[in-house]
């Protein structure tokens, strides 16, 4: 029998939400302050997934200038009805402190690769909104309810108000649908019919190892609500050996063959010094649910801890084309698995015209900016990994730098890059900050000559160690700068609450304004297996 591997959807997959629509089932999740915004992916075997949408790609869809770190699109819930695509997403403004500014959105496709409509403003009253299709056609959003005022309860239960699609708006009152169980920390909700019940999922716990998924039933979406007797339906909480942790926020699909699966979000520890950390970010598993006579539904395989390895249903193998492992700059647009912090990546500082068979970008705000940095980066998804690039750059003075780097946010990244120095002049150098603290060059290497430089910039990572190098493009690499900690990068070890994982791309900067530019051939990311 074939089996599914999980996590499906390796490195920074968060919050997924699952649906079918006939062969084919779609999971979109979180890409918060990364741009565009929501990766919305394709199976039609349950095994083999493709990226085949990332529709927030417009400012009037998202504009997330400014955004904190961990902000910008929380839990976007896909759904189908009517013939299209209904999507919705908080793009979240500002999180820390007593209030949360969340804006929930919705917008609409007739396919998942678009158009994507224009969005439609729904409310501010907390996160984690979704849209539930009834049988008899209204429709209803839920979010979560956060409450900001002093010595309350923050997660303050589910809110209900029906949406008018004919008016493109909310009516009638909201209304608090669920408080919420013991576990407390109520979001994620998500609302599917079965057998004469409303069954209502949630995420409880926290995001940390506590998560989990919860489930309660009604008769009526005016209750009362009965939760799972063996509540909670999915956690790792009592089995800390499990190697899939944080497990919740999930989301339930039907296959036509009328089995049904839990796609839920977990994450993949290692241990150092005594901590857990987890690089990869929170990433997407898939669970077998089976219906038990009492009407609930439990794990399969018994238990409410998640499995490493489960039955994949009985549909026909559909594969799909492998992105290859170094993409030449020499098309008309940057590959989508790409993503850039907070705006569109547009040709005025993402130019692939200006120097046909490169990538050009140009030097704007430093790597603390939360407007417009010109950096490019995609997931890291294994723990044993290796990337390289190929890059021109001929900076002037101290302002501009260029090269590769491993970013989680802001404040937590190591930066292999070419620049100048007062005294010795161009130099590759390695850069590391943590929590906000930068320090200086780890290693500093002249490099010599007047004209434009032409290297190759490589990292290394080996589980929890990290290492730079460098080459000309023919020459043998040479090490450069310590071996680095690469569990640093998650959300275990920031400071603040963090939500992401670790990415590895390349960038540039001028803190002088003039947009000095660096070339880049090729990026290169490969998994060592």
């Amino acid at each position: 029998m074939t089996e599914i591997a999980n996590p499906i959807l390796p490195g920074f997959h968060a919050d997924p939400s699952i649906c079918r629509v006939g062969d084919d089932y779609y999971i979109a999740t979180s890409t918060f302050e990364w741009y565009p915004g929501v990766c919305i992916y394709q199976s039609r075997d349950l095994v083999h997934w493709r990226l085949v949408a990332r529709p927030l790609d417009r400012p009037e869809l998202l504009d997330m200038r400014g955004n904190p770190f961990s902000g910008g699109v929380w839990a976007p819930a896909l759904s189908y009805a009517d013939e299209q695509f209904w999507l919705i997403y908080t793009d979240m403004k500002h999180y820390e402190g007593s209030w949360k500014d969340a804006r929930n959105l919705l917008v609409t496709a007739p396919s998942v690769e678009g158009p994507w409509s224009g969005p439609v403003r729904l409310n501010c009253s907390g996160f984690d909104p979704s849209l539930f299709h009834d049988e008899d056609g209204r429709k209803w959003l839920l979010n979560q309810q956060w409450n900001g005022r002093p010595g309350q309860r923050r997660f303050d239960g589910i809110l209900i108000q029906e949406y008018d699609a004919s008016q493109a708006c909310l009516t009638g009152e909201p209304r608090r649908l669920f408080e919420g169980t013991e576990l407390g920390i109520t979001e994620g909700p998500h609302i599917f019919r079965k057998d004469g019940f409303y069954y209502l999922i949630c995420a409880e716990g926290g995001t940390q190892f506590e998560h989990a998924v919860t489930l309660a039933r009604s008769e009526s979406l005016e209750g009362p609500w009965e939760v799972h007797p063996e509540n909670p339906l999915l956690t790792a909480l009592h089995e800390p050996g499990n190697p899939l942790q944080k497990a919740g926020h999930g989301s339930l699909v039907e296959l036509s063959s009328g089995q049904w699966y839990l796609a839920h979000l977990c994450s993949r520890p290692q241990e150092v010094d005594g901590q857990k950390r987890c690089m990869l970010g929170r990433e997407t598993a898939l669970q077998v649910i089976r219906w038990d006579a009492d009407g609930w539904p439990r794990l399969a395989h018994g238990g409410n801890a998640p499995a490493l390895r489960i039955p994949a249903p009985e549909l026909p193998e559909h594969s799909w084309p492998k992105v290859p492992e170094r993409l030449p700059f020499d098309g008309k647009t940057v590959p989508d698995c790409f993503h850039s912090l907070r705006v569109p990546i547009t040709p005025d500082w993402a130019d692939l015209q200006a120097r046909p068979g490169f990538l050009r970008l140009r030097g704007r705000e430093s790597l603390s900016s939360a407007f417009e940095q010109s950096l490019l980066a995609r997931r890291i998804q294994t723990f044993e990994c290796r990337a390289a690039l190929r890059m021109e750059f001929t900076p002037t003075d101290y302002h501009q730098a260029a090269g590769l780097i491993v970013f989680y946010n802001h404040r937590n990244w190591a930066y292999l890059n070419v620049t100048i120095h007062p005294d010795e002049g161009r130099v590759l150098e390695v850069l590391r900050c943590e929590n906000s603290f930068r320090s200086e060059a780890l290693e500093r290497l002249p490099l010599p000559g007047d004209g434009s430089l032409d290297n190759v910039l490589k990292l290394q990572i080996r589980s929890t160690r990290l290492q730079f190098a460098w080459s000309k493009p023919d020459g043998e690499a040479r090490a450069i700068g310590p071996a680095l900690d690469a569990s640093k990068y998650s959300d275990d070890y920031v400071e603040g609450e963090g939500f992401t994982g670790a990415f590895v791309g390349f960038c540039c900067q001028d803190h002088a304004g003039d947009e000095r530019p660096a070339d880049f051939a090729w990026f290169e990311y490969a998994e060592n297996h």
